[in-house]
Order: C-alpha cells, then sequence, then structure tokens
C-alpha cells in the first residue's frame, strides 16, 4: 500500500520535554486548576502583607498550591527521564528514530532497531492533539501517535492537516 505521508524524528529530550509537557501542565482541566492555585495563593499574599493575616489561620492555602506545583514539576521529570533512559538503555545508548508512514488504512510505526512495524488502524483514532511542534494523534485506548511538524519527508504538513479532516477528525 502507498503511503500519503511519512514522518520520521528522533526521540530525544526535547521530544520528550514537549510530549510530557502537554500530559503534566497544558491540558485545559490542569490549566484551570493551576489558575485556581495561582490566584488562591496570590490572594493568601495579598492578605498576609496587606491585612496581615496570620500564616497559621490560612495555612493550607499557602502550602497546596506550592505542593502540587512540587509533585507536578516532579512527576514531569521523573516520568521523561525514565522513558528517555529506558529507550536509551533499549537502543545501545542511542535515542530512537521514528518513522511513520500513514495511508489510507491507518499508520505503519517503526523504530530503529526493531524490524516489525506496528500497523495501527485510522478507525481507531479518537482526538488530534496540537502542541508546538507536534501533532499527537490519541486512540481510545489513550495510544498516542506522534507527528513532528518539521519533520514530514512525504507530504506537507498543510496537506496531512486537510488529510485528517477529510478523515472526519477535529484539528
Amino acid at each position: 500500500m502507498e503511503s500519503c505521508f511519512e514522518n520520521q524524528y528522533i526521540h530525544d529530550k526535547a521530544f520528550f520535554n514537549e510530549f510530557y509537557a502537554y500530559f503534566f501542565y497544558k491540558r485545559p482541566l490542569l490549566i484551570v486548576f493551576n489558575i485556581f492555585f495561582l490566584f488562591v495563593f496570590i490572594c493568601r499574599i495579598i492578605a498576609f502583607f496587606a491585612f496581615h493575616v496570620p500564616v497559621e489561620e490560612y495555612s493550607i492555602f499557602y502550602i497546596m498550591p506550592v505542593l502540587v506545583w512540587t509533585v507536578t514539576a516532579i512527576r514531569f521529570f521523573r516520568s521523561r527521564n525514565y522513558v528517555l533512559k529506558q529507550e536509551m538503555e533499549l537502543n545501545d545508548g542511542k535515542p530512537y528514530e521514528v518513522c511513520i508512514s500513514m495511508t489510507n488504512e491507518g499508520f505503519d510505526l517503526q523504530r530503529t532497531g526493531n524490524e516489525s512495524v506496528n500497523h495501527i488502524d485510522f478507525s481507531k483514532i479518537k482526538k488530534v492533539i496540537k502542541t508546538k511542534s507536534l501533532y499527537i494523534l490519541l486512540t481510545g485506548a489513550k495510544l498516542g501517535i506522534v507527528f513532528k511538524k518539521d519533520s514530514f519527508i512525504k507530504g506537507t504538513e498543510v496537506e496531512f492537516l486537510q488529510f485528517l479532516r477529510e478523515k472526519g477528525l477535529k484539528c
């Protein structure tokens, strides 16, 4: 089967930074929670300095936002570093090179060092997420097929988006 689009990129630290940043910081619900925590935190700081409200009275409002942000940052760095280290170990200390071929029926995904090709049917794609330099196509089981915007070796980003729209996906 002839491929419509091909995308080739390397799983390096910058890739994982952007990929995990979306899931740990940039999802809409997380942005709402972070804005709420920031608002509460700033209000408590203002109350402390402007109205001399003792910290002990509402210490949870000082601690909770900082605790949530710290735990989120730790989870982000641990997850990113874990996957990066794991992939480097599996590929003799080199980052994986990923090649994705897209046909009318689905996606064929292949990594360096792995001769097998994983096929994902197009009908399983439920959502398209756009980040600064990635398109993440999620299946119902939350499997992500990632296309880097600047790494198309066959087709263009504009043609890719048009193709996804023709398949009924909102981009």
